[in-house]
């Protein structure tokens, strides 16, 4: 079986390695990156000719662009601030994208009962993971942040094209979802420039076009530890991978580790999970529920992933003293389809 890539799936950096079958010398590769969305943005395509390729990836990268611009909650001038300045006040009036992602994080915060919910921005601000430093916040100031979070106060009128937060003083961020989309609609971008096998990577990625014939994209999955390691490969083609780990963002305070995931029911950093990763159909689907599955813990996190169609996941939590070891969970379709390594 032939490989069209080597991807190592982690989520600050990614590494290409090896080359795509060639047909006589028709088809030509293009890899471009960028700095967005507070990560790097890889694009890889393959194609009949360069102009092609550079036009396809461009438009791609100009997706991405406009999602970053609508949904950041860094830049003070989107839609996501404009909507959290006026929480509790007025209706604010929205693009499709944002409503279309509001939307969809609200069906997947009533999936997980309320595990992934992105109206937890005043949890990410009372921690500091909008500041370069972290902070231990009292029990009371927790419970006050907690009272703030609850997706049910979001309220959509999608055929007024608006939204608005009920309750002043709440705050949505996007960083849970928002990259996932960005990468299925520079997937889009690809495809409709006629663009037949590609790779969009923004630490979530969708690969498409290979199959066993042409080859199939090989996804290195990260060890949550040792950064340089990898505890598997995955063949797909087609297919969405996302990862939700506790080693991207966090802070550590008398030797513990607290981590940018939190439980909104609970107000604190997820613990007891080392990552979690999910394959699906979509990219976005498959970062929501990579950080639902996180939230929720091995035993109910994988219960919802067997429950639907085309989902599978990869799940490496925290066992023993102190969580110092590591332990892989499969889903059903995975389970002896791969292995892990530590």
């Amino acid at each position: 079986m032939k490989a069209l890539s080597i991807i190592l799936l982690g989520l600050a950096w990614l590494s290409c390695l090896g080359g795509p079958p060639r047909a006589g010398g028709e088809e030509v590769r293009v890899e471009r990156s960028r700095p967005m969305m507070g990560t790097m943005v890889a694009i890889t395509v393959l194609g009949p000719d360069r102009a092609l390729c550079d036009r396809a990836v461009e438009q791609a990268f100009q997706k991405i662009e406009t999602v970053d611009r609508l949904m950041s909650v860094f830049k003070e001038d989107s839609q996501v601030s404009q909507l959290n300045r006026s929480a509790g006040k007025a209706w604010v009036a929205l693009d499709p994208p944002v409503l279309e992602v509001l939307e969809a994080a609200v069906l997947y915060a009533r999936l997980s009962e309320g595990a992934f919910d992105i109206t937890v921005g005043p949890l990410l601000r009372l921690w500091g993971f909008y500041r370069e430093k972290g902070h231990l916040p009292s029990p009371q100031e927790i419970r006050r942040a907690r009272s703030l979070v609850d997706y049910r106060e979001i309220e959509i009128d999608r055929p007024g094209g608006r939204a608005r937060l009920k309750r002043p003083g709440m705050a949505i961020d996007l960083g849970g979802i928002a990259k996932g989309y960005a990468v299925d609609k520079a997937v889009e971008a690809l495809k409709k420039n006629g663009i037949q096998q590609g790779l969009v990577n923004t630490g979530d990625l969708y690969a498409f076009g290979g199959s066993k014939e042409k080859g199939l994209w090989r996804i290195g999955l990260q060890h949550p530890r040792e950064r340089e390691k990898i505890v598997t490969l995955l063949e797909v083609a087609d297919r969405a991978v996302a990862t939700s780990g506790n080693y991207e963002r966090y802070f550590v305070l008398k030797g513990k580790r607290y981590a940018h995931i939190f439980d909104p029911r609970t107000g604190w950093p997820t613990q007891g999970m080392a990552s979690v990763t999910i394959l699906a159909d979509r990219t976005m689907a498959a970062e929501a529920l990579a950080v639902s599955v996180f939230v929720l813990g091995v035993q109910k996190g994988l219960a919802l992933v067997n429950r639907l169609p085309g989902v599978e996941a990869i799940v490496i939590a925290e066992e023993g003293p102190q969580g110092r070891q590591l332990a892989p969970y499969l889903s059903k379709g995975l389970q002896g389809r791969i292995s892990l390594r530590f």
